[in-house]
């Protein structure tokens, strides 16, 4: 799959750029998930419709992950997320 990115980067840098800008979510939430699974964690990504949570972790809470690209900062409600664990994710 990476090659097919750096592929894709070196045809169509500007619609890659779009993908990556419209998926940084999803991207988060993968690579927190990868983690999770590395460090030894059972995990479910749940489905988008999952309001404040994105991530199930059996026998251990639930995992809202927020992602920005390019930024340093994060927007977050006030609100209370109904999740155990926030995770930020900073990406270049």
């Amino acid at each position: 799959m990476i090659n097919e990115l750096i592929e894709l980067h070196a045809r169509q840098p500007v619609l890659l750029e779009a993908i990556l800008k419209n998926a940084s979510g999803v991207i988060g939430e993968y690579l927190v998930a990868q983690e999770l699974e590395e460090q030894g964690h059972e995990i479910r990504i749940l489905a988008n419709n999952a309001r404040e949570r994105d991530i199930q972790i059996t026998g251990g809470g639930t995992v809202e992950v927020k992602s920005v690209r390019g930024r340093t900062t994060w927007t977050v409600s006030k609100r209370p997320s109904r999740a155990d664990y926030w995770v930020l994710v900073r990406m270049p």
